[in-house]
């Protein structure tokens, strides 16, 4: 058996970095939007990531 820690959908309670955790395809790039909009609005210096497939973007979500 294969293990990696980025295999499938990341649990954020057990890899360090990972704030949040989707299950829906589609809704991690507006979450983190959302978190890169806020920390600019809050003057923070953190940088926000997000690990995508192809399937996460050609969804439609709404």
């Amino acid at each position: 058996m294969v293990y990696a820690a980025k295999l499938g959908h990341p649990d954020r309670h057990k890899l360090p970095g990972v704030e949040a955790n989707i299950g829906p395809l589609g809704y991690g790039l507006p979450i983190a939007v959302g978190a890169a909009k806020a920390a600019k609005l809050k003057g923070e210096r953190w940088r926000t990531f997000v690990m995508t497939g192809d399937g996460g973007i050609s969804l439609p979500t709404g």
